[in-house]
């Protein structure tokens, strides 16, 4: 079947959605709608959306909120030819306006049960032509209201292949917005991947056509392209909304609620596996376990497999390329445990290649930059065509992972380019020294990144986040690495942090760790065999 490449692919999704029928779409818990009911929400909301003055190429940037009617105003804004843009809230307010800004959207939307004051700070120093709320809120139109008004017959869609349906703004820090844009075309692909996908005999695709198939959802909906909410639509599963993001209030839910799929970055799931309610959840039911967005310690997925079973899935993916590769639970049950490294393998229809510095592509245990290329790759980053240039070329993006092959077809991601440290010349892969810090019993958490140093250019420092009570000598961690690496991945300085600080999608926020290094202005010589409180 071709994927339709214009705005038709709503079309094609709502279709989708009323072949599910009466099954549950979302259950919030005091309500539920049903896959019936989403397609009359989108065509009433497209409607109420052009009459409010919006037209195809305008944008509509929204403040992410936990409810399903985000999805479905992303649907609307692109079935009339806008594009859509997610706001994070977790950034603060200075950056919020920076990515509004440079959004160029003329519609902001938001939740005034969640962002009424937020909303007030942002409007008041960055105008936008139309405010619009998901209910009736102190500013801006009632979207839900007007879109009650009107007809619930289908609408034509407006978009062209090559207009820009999605920005999706990165997690990284550059000192300004950075989103990669998204056409019609590319968004149709990603649509067409998953209906392709789920139509296959993958555990992944088994799970998400099963009848009772239920998703804990527990985030803001941010965007349909992330790794779990396409594949779960697309199946006709039932999400289970509710704000509990806290690790004991997602167990509790998931046993309550018999949830099947659990979705989140490695982080939060060393968060499940740290909270002590674990050992008495029934998660009998879960089927999936669906870790994304940053690399996992091998350890912390050795103890998830143990304690939760055959269940845990890898999606790796980037924002500029969508889905790369896949490792799915068999792959990490193995015996011998070599494959809970690796990134798992490409996903079918997805080219990647591993190349050096001067663009040759490398061949099995050879370390280079992770190339991709697939229907689904970004257009290119939003306004930047110079950042646009080095990274997309000639149809392939660099992800600036760092990655070798094994001989089986299996993809390892060594660390990502900016990431590295470099020690008197020599290479150290801030991931592999993360691995063996990890591996300690009294370490939950580590991120390693680099520092200046005058003697070796740069040195190793080493943020462990340590297990309740949990004491540990300094010279004890750096005798782990030195025994397992060579001398320079040796962590120069050594710092117990509570918490490792995340980007807005759950990746370690090393630019914040560097921050913090640069203002403490630690010593570079450690005092030996320091104790290291919590």
């Amino acid at each position: 079947m071709t994927a339709p490449q214009d705005g038709s692919h709503v079309v094609s999704l709502l279709d989708t959605f009323a072949g599910h029928g009466d099954r549950v779409a979302f259950d919030e818990g005091a309500r539920t709608l049903t896959y019936a009911q989403l397609p009359a929400m989108v065509y009433r909301l497209a409607r109420a959306l052009s009459a409010g003055g919006l037209r195809r190429h305008d944008g509509i940037v929204a403040l992410a909120a936990n409810r399903p009617e985000m999805l479905m105003v992303q649907l609307a804004a692109q079935l009339i030819g806008c594009y859509y843009a997610g706001v994070p809230g977790v950034l603060s307010v200075d950056d919020q306006r920076a990515l509004i800004a440079d959004s160029g959207a003329r519609a902001l939307l938001y939740d005034p049960a969640q962002h009424a004051e937020r909303v007030a700070e942002l409007v008041g120093h960055q105008p936008v032509d139309i405010l619009l709320s998901l209910g009736s809120g102190d500013a801006g139109v009632d979207l839900l209201a007007a879109a009650a008004g009107h007809s619930a017959d289908p609408v034509p869609p407006r978009g062209d292949p090559a207009d820009i349906a999605e920005l999706v703004y990165t997690s990284g820090s550059t000192g300004r917005p950075k989103a990669a844009s998204f056409t019609f075309r590319q968004c149709a692909a990603l649509v067409d991947f998953w209906r392709r996908q789920l139509a296959g005999d993958s555990p992944e695709a088994a799970v998400y056509r099963a009848a009772g198939c239920r998703v804990l959802w527990s985030m803001p909906f941010l965007w349909l392209s992330g790794p779990t909410v396409l594949p779960a639509l697309t199946g006709g599963a039932a999400f289970v909304v509710r704000n509990t993001p806290a690790a004991r209030d997602v167990l509790r839910a998931a046993e309550q609620e018999a949830v099947t799929v659990l979705t989140m970055p490695p982080s939060r799931m060393y968060r499940l596996l740290d909270e002590p309610y674990l050992e008495h959840a029934d998660l009998s039911r879960l089927e999936l376990l669906v870790y994304h967005s940053s690399a996992a310690t091998p350890a912390r997925l050795r103890e998830a497999g143990e304690r939760l079973g055959p269940v845990l899935l890898q999606s790796y993916g980037q924002t500029e390329t969508k889905m790369i590769s896949a490792l799915d639970p068999s792959e990490h049950a193995r015996p011998d445990g070599e494959l809970l490294r690796s990134a798992g393998r490409p996903r079918p229809g997805v080219e990647v290649q591993v190349r050096d510095d001067a663009g040759t592509v490398l061949g099995p245990g050879e370390v280079g930059e992770v190339w991709v290329r697939s229907p689904m790759i970004m257009e290119g980053y939003w306004r930047a065509p110079e950042l646009t240039a080095a990274t997309k070329i000639d149809g392939w993006i660099r992800t600036r992972d760092v990655g070798r092959w094994d001989a089986d077809g299996y993809l390892y991601l060594v660390d990502r380019l900016r990431d590295v440290v470099i020690v008197d010349g020599i290479t150290c892969y801030t991931r592999e020294i993360e691995d063996v810090l990890a591996t300690h019993p009294a370490v939950r958490r580590a991120a390693v990144v680099g520092r200046p140093d005058d003697q070796t250019g740069e040195a190793v420092h080493a943020f462990v986040v340590l297990a309740a009570g949990a004491r540990v000598d300094e010279q004890e961690l750096r005798d782990l690495v030195g025994a397992r690496k060579a001398a320079p991945h040796v962590p120069r300085t050594i710092t117990v942090v509570d918490d490792i600080p995340q980007t807005a999608v759950g990746k370690p926020d090393k630019n914040a760790l560097r921050a913090e290094l640069a203002r403490r202005a630690e010593p570079t010589q450690p005092s030996p065999r320091t104790p290291l409180p919590r």
